[in-house]
């Protein structure tokens, strides 16, 4: 058999040669034959075998810990050198998806993740969160069907002023705005199991606002979605990833049960819910990309303030 075709990002290319990336060669192309796992890896539109059982084992004790994996846009764009980490190509989506399923990754919801990070039930081996910021039309176009393919479930972060709208946001960069899904769409979505967290009322950078300014984005989105859903949200993305321990309190007090950032780590159990972090997947990555993302890149790079991990005195 033969698995999707992957291409490599320039980031991916000039990690190629460190250690992790030959690891992940090893278990993905077989341990035998090097010289054919480089040719097969190392250019883009090559196609890469299914793995033999003896790496299919080595991946199974490679990540410990949960990967929450951070997406935008899903869809046909037109080649790109900016703003990547908003957009994904439906066919690369796919690929992610079919990689996740074919190789047993435990694909949890967002609430059965935070009981397994809280000790309330075991952690399974490879487990993913997958989530989705601002609520574009085109999760439900494009995203929403290889989902439900694999009867993956996903969290979608809507933000509540802006239901039906377009992402007005995206006219600073010159770029074109993408409408965001209505109460309708989201109401259907939530009766086929798609999750909604709130991404504040108006995508505001909530450590750049007053601190009463940034408590209402935060309670007042919570209830304006909870009045479409017809249902309790306990979930919170930081517009941006901007937050640092005094929103991410402002987000306990809300009645959250998470917040997710935009700091790149794994999370690991005893890790504070309300400032998780989560691994961006971009426009150039391929199904091995998000491999070595999942596998390989847990070193955070936080902004001055953010913050990741315990929760201060293990409260």
């Amino acid at each position: 058999m033969i698995a999707p075709r992957f291409g490599f990002t320039k980031h991916f290319q000039k990690e190629r040669n460190t250690e992790p990336y030959c690891r992940l060669r090893k278990m993905f192309c077989g341990f035998k034959d090097q010289a054919r796992a480089r040719l097969l890896m190392d250019f883009p539109g090559s196609y890469v075998p299914i793995p033999l059982v003896q790496s299919y084992r080595s991946l199974r004790s490679v990540t410990h810990g949960l990967s929450i994996l951070m997406y935008h846009q899903v869809g046909a764009f037109a080649p790109m050198r900016e703003h990547r980490s908003t957009y994904c190509d439906v066919r690369r989506f796919a690929a992610q998806m079919a990689w996740l399923h074919r190789f047993g990754y435990s694909v949890l919801r967002l609430d059965d993740a935070l009981d397994a990070l809280a000790g309330r039930r075991p952690l399974p081996p490879r487990a993913v969160v997958i989530t989705f910021d601002d609520g574009y039309e085109n999760f439900y176009t494009h995203a929403w069907p290889v989902l439900e393919r694999h009867g993956f479930p996903a969290t979608v972060y809507l933000i509540a002023g802006m239901l039906g709208q377009p992402s007005h946001w995206f006219a600073a960069d010159g770029r074109d705005t993408p409408p965001l899904m209505g109460p309708e769409r989201i109401r259907e979505l939530h009766r086929a199991g798609v999750d909604f967290g709130s991404h504040s009322v108006t995508h505001a950078k909530l450590t750049e606002i007053d601190h009463v300014a940034a408590r209402q984005e935060i309670e007042d989105s919570k209830a304006m979605l909870e009045d479409v859903l017809g249902a309790p949200v306990r979930h919170f993305c930081y517009p941006f990833g901007r937050h640092d321990r005094a929103i991410v309190e402002l987000a306990r007090a809300a009645g959250y049960a998470s917040g997710t950032t935009c700091v790149r780590a794994t999370a690991q159990i005893g890790w504070d819910a309300l400032a998780l972090p989560r691994k961006a997947v971009s426009y150039g990555d391929s199904a091995l990309g998000m491999a070595y993302k999942l596998h390989f890149k847990h070193a955070p790079k936080p902004r001055p303030g953010e913050v990741w991990g315990p929760r201060p005195g293990g409260l």
